[in-house]
């Protein structure tokens, strides 16, 4: 398990004991080295499981304390709060235990999830991140407003509004030069996908390699990387233009990584986009609601619109 698996405690200790037993734990759950004591931290009632992970084979739990109903003091007096039903905590900050039932991060994060390996993502006060090994080394102290995932041994990370690429020493392999966007960005193919302002305050997209060097101009408008994402050879970018043209150019990646522009395609309407939408609006697969249109105007059964 590369992925934060989501799962509470009833369901932790299901997947622990499993179908073939050796006492109260499964063959497999051994395997990633579960002992009793993680069922009995489990048990613990202060415990809240958040989810699970696996690193180097064996099984990490992401957990945090509560505070159980029972134990809440009610409010003496007559005062207006003395009737305000209370609630226990919610588990507000996250920690890591392992296999062993042992507490090897402690609960002070506002999430934790794996990155790679025996690395995991800490996320802290203010949206802050940064990258611990489950060591409790500290590779990026977590003053960074976004960690992109890690590709081609690299990631991106955001740091006062730029974008620059580290690497799992926490060394700065491209310096914090690129506009920051909403999209997460990677490297692929040997190549990556930025935004930069250029001398006209313009903000274009072009595509830099490993050593930071240019390989395509920073002249597109969209970060569209490939025609077909299972053949890099093809590689489409658009660059549309505001009024109804639009010009797509097409690139060949070549294994050792040359680039050749091979043909420039200029549209003078713009159907291509309406086709697109008209298909979008057709689509069902994009909606995430529970299958009525009017939800956001006569109220959605699961809230997910509602706004009134």
């Amino acid at each position: 398990m590369s992925y934060l698996t989501k799962i509470n405690n009833e369901e932790l200790l299901n997947f622990i004991k499993g179908d073939e037993y050796e006492g109260s734990i499964s063959y497999h759950s051994i395997e990633l080295g579960v002992s009793q004591e993680l069922i009995d931290f489990v048990g613990d009632k202060h415990i809240q499981v958040e989810g699970m992970f696996g690193a180097n084979r064996k099984l990490y739990v992401v957990y945090s304390r509560i505070v159980t109903p029972e134990e809440l003091q009610p409010i003496k007096g007559n005062n207006i709060f003395a009737n305000i039903k209370l609630y226990a905590s919610s588990g507000k900050y996250k920690g890591v235990v392992n296999g062993q039932g042992k507490p090897i991060i402690e609960t002070q994060y506002y999430s934790i999830v794996p990155f790679m390996n025996d690395i995991v993502k800490i996320e802290t006060k203010g949206n802050k991140f940064g990258l611990m090994r489950l060591s409790g080394e500290v590779i990026l102290e977590p003053k960074y407003d976004r960690i992109d995932p890690l590709c081609e041994l690299v990631y991106a990370v955001c740091k006062e509004g730029k974008l620059g690429f580290m690497n799992l020493k926490g060394e700065v392999e491209i310096p914090f030069i690129y506009e920051v966007t909403d999209r997460e960005v990677i490297f692929s193919g040997g190549l990556a996908c930025v935004l930069k302002q250029n001398d006209n305050g313009e903000f274009k997209y072009g595509y830099i390699n490993h050593k930071n060097q240019e390989i395509l101009p920073f002249k597109f408008v969209l970060d569209t990387p490939f025609k077909n994402a299972d053949v890099i050879e093809n590689w489409e970018v658009y660059d549309c233009g505001y009024g109804k043209s639009y010009t797509r150019e097409y690139y060949y990646l070549s294994l050792d990584g040359a680039i050749t522009h091979y043909q420039t395609e200029h549209f003078e309407d713009d159907s291509w986009r309406v086709e697109h939408e008209a298909r979008y609006a057709l689509d069902e697969s994009h909606r995430n609601d529970d299958n009525d249109w009017l939800d956001a105007f006569e109220g959605d059964p699961s809230n997910r619109w509602n706004v009134d």
